[in-house]
């Protein structure tokens, strides 16, 4: 038994993780924009690709993951979306540790780097994860692309080993370029790391490389050229008035203050301080071990901003010191890029990227964090398995307590959740009973706010809006009166 504990242990600390998110996502209800797309399939065929067509033209590019939002959203019982849910989480957290050890499933630090993402992944904060993947349509635009895009990555790797592409390489370039804008963005550097490999190994241009190119470029230009982007723009008009610099500027603090959030990149950004710290100081080396001791203290000042907050010079060090030992982080992994390794720069470079972008939108939060927050578990998760294997082979028992430490510390911070949508989703029973006794008999509609605040997102009682869309899902007439109460 202990022997076979010993060979498999990720996988059970895995299927542990998984059970404890399954937990958790089983007890998601409909929320926010779930109404309206619960709408699409309701008028018939045709009526629903009319409605796809126009939300093309009128609203945002999302086309792809709108589409298959709106195919899981007709089953009103979220049934579907329960195994969708566990599914995205676990490719993720399978991908990353995947990635973080070079694409070599077989690799003996792929073991160590699963348990190490499965942790990461549970460092995510509530509020972040009510945007996102606790959230059908959340989920579906931002959390379905980054598999994909984590996916496509591999490919890279895998191609600048053997220098050949997969004939359908093509195919996962372009969803990993047209779901989303982040993830767009981040497929498009990635098409641009096979276009550096083929050109600094002098690679002929197979088909299958032309293919990649193209349709990576299609699918961009697909997402970004929709009409509806433009349309998009004229919902803030305020906003698209400032020149560009103002812009930027006004977003600069509101930006920053959401990244060094617990609902932003905080408590993950800390782990790979703390990881990448650590072991630059056991290296020993002076320069390492000065930028180590940076790591720790911005791993530090961040936790002391988050965790206990009220001191404006403590939130303004630890943006500043984080900054700077991420500059470093970029600076230093540029000689290897040279080389034709490309992960340093594109997991530290590329999250920093994709939040400089924000800075000229209208619109952002916690969701568009999630992005980079994921792309930041690669390189804390290869720093965590380097001390995670160290400490294996001085103190292989002080190494074993740290796993089992891990597993507890994953339970501790997904139980709360999950007893908070419990509590939710069974106020929410008495809701949807409410609902049909209000269809059959008319009157009005008793509807009662959920107990716990962080484990939800929008709800018919937030806005007027989402209270129209509600009404319209479930086929309450549109002048239906809805009270809300307390349970």
């Amino acid at each position: 038994m202990g022997a076979f504990i010993k060979k498999n242990y990720h996988f059970l600390f895995f299927a542990a993780f998984l059970a404890l998110e399954a937990a958790l996502v089983f007890c998601v209800v409909p929320f926010g924009d779930d109404y309206y797309y619960m709408t699409f399939l309701s008028g018939g065929f045709s009526n629903f690709v009319k409605l796809n067509a126009s939300h093309y033209l009128e609203v945002n590019g999302r086309a792809i993951v709108h589409l298959i939002d709106e195919l899981i959203l007709f089953d009103r019982s979220l049934t579907v979306w329960k195994f969708v849910g566990v599914a995205l989480i676990g490719s993720i957290v399978w991908l990353t540790a995947l990635v973080s050890v070079g694409g070599e499933r077989k690799s003996e630090k792929f073991p160590a780097a699963l348990v190490l993402s499965s942790l990461l992944f549970a460092l995510i904060d509530v509020r972040m994860a009510n945007e996102t993947f606790l959230w059908v349509t959340g989920a579906m635009n931002y959390v379905l692309p980054l598999p994909i895009l984590l996916w496509y990555y591999l490919v890279y790797k895998k191609f600048t080993k053997t220098k050949r592409l997969p004939a359908g390489a093509f195919v996962l370039a372009f969803f990993a370029s047209s779901m989303i804008e982040q993830c767009a963005f981040a497929a498009l550097i990635i098409t641009g790391l096979i276009i550096y490999t083929s050109v600094l190994n002098k690679i002929k241009p197979r088909a299958a490389l032309i293919l990649c190119v193209l349709f990576s470029l299609a699918g961009f230009a697909f997402l970004f050229l929709a009409p509806g982007n433009s349309v998009r723009t004229t919902y803030y008009p305020e906003f698209y008035q400032m020149p560009l610099y103002k812009r930027i500027i006004s977003n600069i603090k509101p930006l920053a203050s959401t990244i060094l959030s617990r609902r932003g990149s905080a408590d993950v950004l800390a782990a790979y301080f703390v990881f990448g710290g650590v072991r630059r100081l056991i290296s020993k080396k002076r320069a390492a071990v000065f930028l180590g001791a940076a790591d720790i203290l911005a791993a530090i000042l961040v936790m002391i901003h988050v965790h206990i907050g009220g001191v404006m010079a403590i939130a303004v060090a630890a943006a500043a010191v984080s900054a700077i030992c991420f500059a470093f982080d970029i600076i230093l992994s540029l000689p290897a890029l040279r080389a034709g390794d490309a992960d340093g720069v594109f997991f530290t470079l590329v999250p920093a990227v994709l939040q400089g972008a924000m800075l000229i939108s209208p619109l952002y939060g916690a969701r568009t964090v999630l992005c980079s927050v994921v792309l930041i578990f690669i390189p804390a998760a290869r720093d965590g398995v380097f001390l995670l294997r160290r400490l294996n082979q001085r103190v292989p028992a002080l190494a074993s307590v740290c796993v089992i430490a891990a597993l507890v510390a994953v339970a501790g911070l997904c139980a709360p959740w999950i007893i908070g949508y419990a509590k939710n989703r069974n106020i929410q029973t008495y809701n949807m009973q409410n609902v049909s006794i209000c269809k059959e008999n008319g009157g009005e509609l008793v509807y009662y706010f959920m107990p716990v605040e962080d484990c939800r997102y929008v709800l018919p009682y937030d806005n007027a809006y989402h209270q129209y869309w509600f009404k319209s899902a479930y086929g309450l007439p549109n002048d239906t009166v809805i009270r809300y109460e307390f349970p």
